[in-house]
């Protein structure tokens, strides 16, 4: 499901942000709380507060959220961020769900979603 996503905002008629949050609501897995400037629904996991469960073979931008965050971390390097869940994003996930107590299971879920963006 990642990669569905819609950015809103009023053009024309006398719809509100409100409003179109509160439409949103009703169709997106997934609506940004913030819309002060635009309303943001996508489709993300409803499992996951946050993101979509990405694992090996996905290839998306989710993917490469995780990359980036892993790199932060210090689980990657800048060369393999690439989007593509193959072995050595699932090598570096299960070494980072080792050395944060989580089920090494190569899988990023909320879990290890939250561990790897703590501020979000």
């Amino acid at each position: 499901m990642a990669g569905k996503a819609l950015d809103m905002v009023p053009y024309y008629g006398n719809i509100t942000l409100e409003q179109m949050y509160k439409i949103a609501l009703s169709y997106w897995t997934f609506v940004e709380p913030d819309y002060s400037s635009h309303v943001h629904g996508d489709a993300r996991d409803p499992g996951s507060p946050y993101y979509p469960i990405v694992q090996y073979g996905s290839q998306n931008v989710y993917v490469a959220t995780c990359q980036d965050a892993l790199y932060y971390n210090g689980y990657l390097t800048l060369t393999d961020i690439d989007g593509i869940f193959g072995d050595i994003t699932k090598n570096a996930v299960i070494k980072f769900q080792k050395d944060h107590n989580l089920t090494p299971d190569g899988i990023v879920g909320s879990q290890t979603w939250s561990a790897l963006l703590p501020d979000t």
